[in-house]
């Protein structure tokens, strides 16, 4: 399995060249069967650049996993309590596993942020605070910022998202439909 493979397009070589990416994994989709399972949070743009041009292009499929039932939701949140030592209720897992919206990467960023502020999870209030700071500043702010960043440079490879935002600014506090900004921009 490779995690988090965007982080395979920051790879360089000692002299400072950037790796080739396709041709690092060129053996693993000749074969009749890809022995890999790619995933990460910016699978779409490694499927876009990487996988989905040039020697590489059609060899991967793309599967899109739901978030995790509730049942196994609450069974990470247990498993995570029981690793970092972090005592949550039934009612309150369930509450951060909705929260959450079931994905396992919020539910792990916001138990962890739990060890690391030394934050008993006893109220709702807390979890809620919990999941506001890793938003706002932890781990799920870094993520969404990484990807973010990557769009608005594809983006503004074309001056859109500066079109874009300049036009949101004028609007003030209006609710802005999104045909509109369309054909502001010429979309």
């Amino acid at each position: 399995m490779l995690d988090e493979f965007q982080e395979v397009l920051k790879i360089y070589y000692t002299g400072g060249t950037p790796a080739d990416a396709v041709g690092m994994f060129q053996w693993a989709v000749e074969g009749r069967k890809c022995p890999h399972i790619v995933t990460g949070s910016a699978i779409r743009l490694i499927n876009q650049e990487v996988l989905g041009t040039g020697a590489l292009f059609g060899r991967f499929d793309y599967i899109e996993f739901p978030p995790l039932e509730d049942i196994y939701g609450l069974e990470l949140v247990d498993r995570l309590a029981a690793k970092y030592g972090v005592q949550i209720e039934e009612p309150l897992a369930g509450y951060l596993v909705a929260r959450c919206g079931g994905s396992p990467f919020y539910i792990n960023c916001v138990m962890r942020q739990a060890v690391a502020a030394q934050r008993k999870v006893n109220s709702e209030e807390t979890v809620d605070e919990l999941l506001a700071y890793e938003i706002a500043r932890g781990r799920i702010w870094r993520d969404w910022s990484g990807q973010l960043q990557r769009y608005f440079e594809q983006i503004n490879s074309h001056f859109i998202a500066k079109r874009v935002l300049f036009y949101a600014a004028q609007c003030g506090d209006e609710i802005i439909e999104p045909e509109l900004i369309a054909r502001e921009v010429g979309r």
